[in-house]
């Protein structure tokens, strides 16, 4: 399953199809303390997420 905010556009193309329309995923809040000592992982996954979503999110508003 993938979120409706990454496939809007297949979708609305018809490229791909939406099933389980009843479905809502719950809600995934991350929190973290502190930045500080994260492993170098950890780092990055946080990067990629915050530039993937500014991008699309600046790419649809």
């Amino acid at each position: 399953m993938l979120p409706t905010l990454l496939v809007r556009q297949h979708i609305a193309q018809q490229r791909l199809q939406q099933v389980f329309t009843d479905f809502s995923a719950p809600n995934l809040v991350v929190s973290l303390s502190s930045r500080q000592h994260l492993p170098k992982i950890t780092q990055e996954f946080i990067a990629f997420v915050i530039e993937n979503l500014n991008f699309y999110f600046n790419q649809h508003n």
